[in-house]
């Protein structure tokens, strides 16, 4: 059964009949849907497939072993199988596709075991040779049962039309008791994406990612623990079965450590004078203060206390002196956990003397801004009650909040959840690591508690999937005030995103001198 899908080119149709007429076995059917994977492979087998099984096989694959079927089916058959899939190959003899693995906390979210590697690489104790079980397999040539496709709900059209339909599947059946086998005897090659491209617009972006959303929520129980067919002491974040960086000799670069202090210098200029306290993280690897971080802390000190921690630590003396009327304190110490770790000798610092502020502010210099009235900004959301808010969340990996400028009010300096993080602070020298438990973890446990929390700008407002900060960063600015932009953005760019006109955009929307951000991209 073949399933024409607004296709367009006559070749397309001669072949189709060509090929018709060769067996009269072979079928072509035209669905002239919008492109839905999952309703067009849906409408194919509710209303013409007739056999037993199913086989889901791409227009763009060319079989290798002249028993595939039989490979295929000789597992299908079995009462307790879900899925079967197959091994394909890149057309260089590389490998497209041995087995999917769940990888929870990761940005790639489902992993393709030894992807680009060798037709011949054997993998973990031979996995890519042998036959196995992996909780999913790709639908580019994969073999189920009808009848417990259909009883399944099928591919989901919804939720699922273009993109993971075929892991959302294999789920399916995993959560329903069925077991998903990968064999390596039946071959293929995958000229993947050759009809209908690459997710390389930001339109097909947001939509995989979208998609991405919903399977992580369908299947919560499943990301809140590991793949039950993985090693875990294997990597999440590489597909060549390289053991986990905590069981290596590097393992104290993945491991939780206990946090200390090694405190340079500490200065205090004045006493509290305001209503809200802000921690400040900084570094600088020319040990130097850049002049768009002494405009930021100008801002905050309009209504807030500062307490200004630095990780530069060789700040000199004059250096220091910049803050000398900006800031209520200035410690230097060496760079133990990032972020974190300033932010958790700021609150060492403090001690008791937090329960004497309405508000936390935890910000650092990895921004540039304000663009607008930080106060105004700062009183709109106060007066929200909130217990905790954030200038923007962030869908990618897991849902949390963007740590680059939080605000704890009291009920959350309070909370158990909150005091049982910073009691027990611990740093990771690895930053993948370190953003996942220290940000996202914890950003997602004080969501769960009963503490109230917002956003100024959401992915929400843009209806986005993404991480705003970078994907929407001149709709931001624009269309919502808001008062920063990320310096890993204009700096790295790692999402290769058009930002050719930041300086247009800043220029006529906002009265920022863009000669702060110039200087500050420097070196």
């Amino acid at each position: 059964i073949g399933i024409s899908n607004n296709s367009e080119e006559k070749e397309t149709f001669e072949e189709m009949k060509r090929l018709e007429s060769l067996d009269a076995r072979v079928h072509f059917y035209e669905y002239n849907v919008p492109f839905n994977y999952s309703d067009i492979n849906n409408y194919a087998v509710k209303t013409y497939a007739n056999g037993e099984h199913i086989l889901f096989l791409n227009n763009d694959i060319e079989i290798i072993t002249p028993s595939w079927i039989e490979e295929l089916l000789m597992y299908s058959q079995q009462e307790n199988v879900g899925a079967v899939g197959a091994k394909l190959y890149f057309p260089n003899d590389t490998i497209q596709h041995a087995g999917l693995v769940l990888t929870p906390f990761t940005s790639h979210t489902i992993m393709s075991m030894y992807y680009t590697m060798s037709k011949e690489e054997y993998g973990y104790v031979s996995r890519a040779k042998c036959v196995n079980n992996y909780l999913a397999v790709t639908a580019a040539c994969l073999m189920c049962k009808k009848d417990l496709f259909l009883s399944l709900g099928g591919f989901d059209k919804i939720e699922q039309g273009i993109a993971y339909n075929d892991v959302d599947l294999c789920f399916k059946f995993y959560e329903n008791g069925f077991r998903n086998i990968w064999t390596p005897y039946c071959e293929a090659y995958h000229y993947e994406s050759i009809s209908r491209g690459y997710e390389d617009t930001l339109e097909k972006t947001e939509r995989s990612e979208k998609e991405k959303f919903y399977l992580k929520r369908k299947h919560q129980n499943l990301f809140d623990n590991s793949d039950p067919y993985y090693n875990q002491n294997l990597s999440r974040f590489v597909h060549n079965s390289s053991i986990d960086g905590l069981n290596t000799n590097n393992y104290l670069e993945y491991s939780p450590i206990e946090f200390t202090e090694d405190i340079i210098a500490q200065i205090n200029y004045s006493k509290k004078s305001k209503n809200n306290i802000t921690i400040f993280s900084h570094f600088d690897k020319d040990n130097t203060i850049k002049k768009y971080v002494l405009y930021y802390l100008e801002q905050l000190s309009q209504f807030s206390d500062i307490i200004f921690v630095s990780t530069a630590s060789k700040l000199s003396t004059d250096e220091i002196d910049k803050l000398k009327n900006i800031c209520r304190d200035v410690i230097v110490k060496e760079n133990y956990g990032y972020d974190f770790g300033a932010w958790k000798t700021g609150m060492n610092y403090l001690g008791n003397e937090l329960d004497d502020y309405e508000s936390m502010i935890l910000c650092n210099d990895s921004v540039f801004g304000p663009f607008y009235d930080l106060e105004e900004i700062f009183n709109t959301m106060q007066n929200k009650n909130l217990d905790f808010w954030a200038m923007t969340d962030n869908q990618q990996i897991a849902y949390h909040l963007q740590s680059f400028f939080i605000v704890y009010n009291q009920k959350t300096l309070k909370n158990d959840v909150f005091k049982d993080f910073w009691d027990n602070f611990k740093i990771y020298k690895n930053k993948q690591i370190l953003i996942e438990n220290n940000e996202i973890k914890f950003s997602q446990r004080l969501q769960k508690s009963d503490l109230k929390f917002g956003i100024y700008v959401s992915s929400k407002d843009l209806n986005s999937y993404l991480n705003i900060s970078h994907y929407y960063w001149d709709r931001l600015v624009k269309d919502f005030k808001f008062p920063f932009i990320k310096k890993e953005l204009l700096r790295d760019n790692p999402m290769n995103i058009d930002i050719s006109k930041w300086k247009e955009v800043i220029k006529h929307n906002t009265n920022y001198d863009i000669s702060l951000i110039e200087s500050g991209l420097l070196n």
